[in-house]
């Protein structure tokens, strides 16, 4: 078999010697996610090989209810677990765990992740975003689960919904970002038409270029001139959210943590900050507000010049 140029640019993205920007800028968009399903497989086939065990224990007693076959099919599934070329197996488990736990995605990474819903509708995770959803059930009812910050480019179809722990946002086809955390419930849509409904409060019609942020259950309307969330471009933007928030979304993006007994978190700021820079980051960030650190390790100690 001849190896051609975009399979070994395929395995270079696999490993992580090349980004999803890089890459994108080698391949036509079709291309792109056609690779985008590959990498699907291989996550998937991740949770696969933690519960194979369990799986070939349910195939073994399967293949005893017919003994005529027992050697041929016991020796073709071990080949096949060994190798993960085994496509049809790979996506009987697949299957087998879809229908009974449904499917989970988390971005450990620095680095936006694109993932392809069984609809080929389009969600890309910020940093420890994580979405679950059913794939049994999708073609009856497209919902997720999200946690954190994710854009979604949802193919026109029935509902589209999206859960929270703050609310719900239901679409049928349309661009928009949802973020959820502990204090900031926010949504933007940047094409088509968002509604959003939140425990206690009244639903929200959101169109193109307009949002909403509930921090701390005050609600407040929001417009962006942008075609999409900035930080898609390595760019996180805030505007009036504390301090402690801007920190806990650095502490997600570099894997580190903050000390933060001896300033004030609470207060206010507007600005932005690289995702691929730390110490620009904490400088951009800090020193506007009189803010010192100290690094030790993946700890960063905080001071206030003041």
């Amino acid at each position: 078999m001849k190896i051609t140029d975009k399979d070994k640019l395929l395995a270079d993205w696999l490993e992580g010697n090349i980004t999803d920007e890089t890459l994108q800028k080698q391949l036509t968009k079709e291309e792109y996610l056609q690779f985008l399903k590959i990498r699907n497989g291989f996550e998937l086939l991740g949770k696969v090989e933690k519960s194979k065990k369990k799986i070939w224990n349910n195939l073994q007693t399967e293949i005893k209810t017919k003994p005529q076959q027992n050697n041929s099919r016991r020796a073709s599934f071990k080949m096949a677990f060994s190798s993960v070329a085994a496509v049809l197996l790979l996506f009987l488990f697949i299957k087998i765990i879809a229908n009974n736990k449904g499917v989970r995605f988390r971005n450990e990474t620095a680095q936006n992740k694109i993932l392809l819903l069984p609809d080929s509708s389009e969600v890309i995770l910020f940093a420890n975003a994580e979405i679950k959803y059913n794939p049994k059930k999708w073609h009856k009812k497209r919902e997720v689960l999200l946690t954190g910050k994710a854009y979604f480019k949802v193919k026109k179809g029935g509902d589209f919904i999206v859960k929270t722990k703050h609310g719900i946002v239901k679409v049928v086809g349309t661009e928009f970002e949802v973020e959820s955390n502990d204090h900031l419930f926010q949504v933007i849509c940047f094409e088509g038409k968002v509604i959003v409904e939140t425990t206690g409060k009244k639903d929200f019609l959101l169109t193109a270029g307009k949002g909403i942020a509930i921090l701390n259950n005050r609600p407040e309307e929001i417009q962006t001139i942008w075609s999409e969330p900035e930080w898609l471009h390595h760019i996180y933007n805030y505007k009036r959210q504390s301090l402690g928030t801007v920190l806990n979304e650095l502490s997600k993006i570099y894997h580190i943590r903050f000390d933060t007994q001896k300033i004030d978190t609470t207060t206010l700021i507007t600005g932005g900050f690289p995702k691929d820079n730390l110490k620009l980051s904490l400088q951009t960030v800090l020193k506007p507000m009189g803010i010192s650190y100290k690094k030790e390790g993946n700890l960063i100690l905080l001071y206030s010049d003041n």
